[in-house]
């Protein structure tokens, strides 16, 4: 009898995927477990990109043109140095899929966004996970001794999270150097690119083996549009976008993403609240005599628990609040929650619940 399981890659049988889904209240809760914006866009905006829709916009395939000029010079970077992406995840996709061999080996922090594991699995890369001193450092010793000959990409954020960690660019040439020695791809993942200090364009300048990934999710405030872009050489950008499909991005991003980037006052006075907000929340939690790490360099900051047991109840007696955060993470940090950092009028109806329940958790 036949079957479509014969033409299954066994490999992929092995790969446990769920679709991605949060049961949140997003008209009424705070959304502070994704590292999205938490706070809304006036309706004022919302009506002003809307309104600055052509009608042909429905009829015709996206030209992506006059975005990568603002792009280019938003960036400080040619436009022969960068392809749009489907967020960073479409940037980790490409990479995966154009330069992995089966047996080839992936260098990742962990713990990390969830993705990277996943596609070492789709693409039968080994998944070397990079750990955290008992400082909570990342741990850069382990990860120089990781990277051989069989290394072909490392891939940092910085920062990561949920335990944060940042490297400057010192450390960060240090690592690319390794990889180049090695002749391994080093991805610098800077979702978090506006919150903190940039080394890319210096790096992409100086080495040939570095490619950046970006997003338009965190510090624009734009998750929902899916738009990143990867930066590089030229000779990199054009190998790795062979496997792009008709267009890059779809015309409504493209517009979104082009009026932020026209009014680039809407997202750098809403990084410098954020700025504010997570000084204001790490004095409050100091005041409360909670344990916290990180919130300097991203929208995010990680409190600790008792043990995990408390971490799923704290969680889940903030998601009856309507506030949603977002943990346990796997040992070591089982017993950590990691918040998204909104403006301070956010964070005040946060602490309005968390001081009336935190005490029997942390």
């Amino acid at each position: 009898m036949f079957s479509m399981k014969s033409y299954f890659k066994t490999h992929l049988n092995e790969v446990i995927r769920i679709q991605s889904r949060s049961g949140r209240d997003l008209e009424r809760g705070l959304r502070l477990d994704r590292n999205e914006r938490p706070d809304n866009f006036s309706q004022e905006i919302v009506e002003d990109i809307f309104n600055n829709i052509d009608p042909y916009i429905f009829n015709v395939y996206p030209e992506c043109d006059a975005f990568y000029e603002k792009l280019s010079i938003y960036s400080g970077l040619p436009r022969e140095y960068l392809f749009l992406t489907e967020g960073i995840t479409g940037g980790m996709k490409i990479m995966m899929e154009t330069l992995i061999e089966p047996g080839d080996n992936v260098i990742v922090p962990y713990p990390s966004y969830e993705l990277y594991p996943i596609f070492c699995n789709i693409y039968q890369a080994e998944y070397r996970e990079v750990g955290y001193t008992e400082r909570l450092d990342l741990d850069i010793d382990q990860l120089m001794s990781f990277i051989d000959d069989k290394t072909k990409i490392v891939f940092l954020p910085n920062p990561n999270q949920p335990i944060e960690s940042y490297l400057d660019k010192d450390q960060l040439s240090l690592i690319v150097e390794k990889c180049r020695d090695n002749n391994a791809m080093f991805a610098l993942d800077e979702c978090y690119d506006g919150y903190c200090e940039s080394y890319s364009r210096d790096l992409i300048m100086e080495y040939d083996n570095v490619v950046a990934l970006r997003t338009f999710s965190k510090s624009f405030g734009l998750a929902a549009i899916r738009l990143g872009y990867m930066a590089s050489n030229p000779e990199n950008i054009e190998y790795l976008s062979k496997v792009r499909g008709i267009t890059e991005a779809n015309s409504f991003s493209l517009l979104i993403a082009e009026y932020i980037l026209d009014n680039k006052n809407i997202f750098e006075e809403y990084i410098e609240d954020i700025k504010i907000s997570r000084t204001y929340t790490k004095k409050v939690f100091e005041k409360l005599g909670v344990r916290w790490h990180g919130g300097n360099y991203g929208n995010f900051i990680t409190i600790f628990t008792k043990n995990k047991t408390s971490t799923i109840d704290l969680v889940q007696e903030l998601k009856e609040h309507k506030i949603y955060v977002r943990g346990p993470f796997k040992d070591p940090f089982s017993n950590c929650i990691r918040i998204t950092i909104g403006s301070k009028a956010i964070m005040e109806k946060f602490f309005k619940v968390f001081e009336s329940v935190y005490k029997e958790y942390v």
